[in-house]
């Protein structure tokens, strides 16, 4: 992978990190802030049951 394609916004964030084999020979960039995590569910997703189930609880 060239420089000029490691340069171009199209390429995934995380390409740069895999084609970076020697990050001393590139200054620091400036990396953007990791997104939030999203907020949990209020309850696990496995629990929920079709209204045919709903007899059995």
């Amino acid at each position: 992978m060239s420089k000029k394609m490691l340069d171009n916004q199209a390429v995934p964030f995380f390409a740069r990190f895999l084609a970076d084999e020697n990050p001393q020979e590139k200054p620091a960039e400036p990396q953007p802030a990791p997104a939030p995590a999203p907020a949990p569910a209020p309850f696990p997703i496995w629990t929920l049951k079709w209204p045919s189930d709903w007899e059995e609880i």
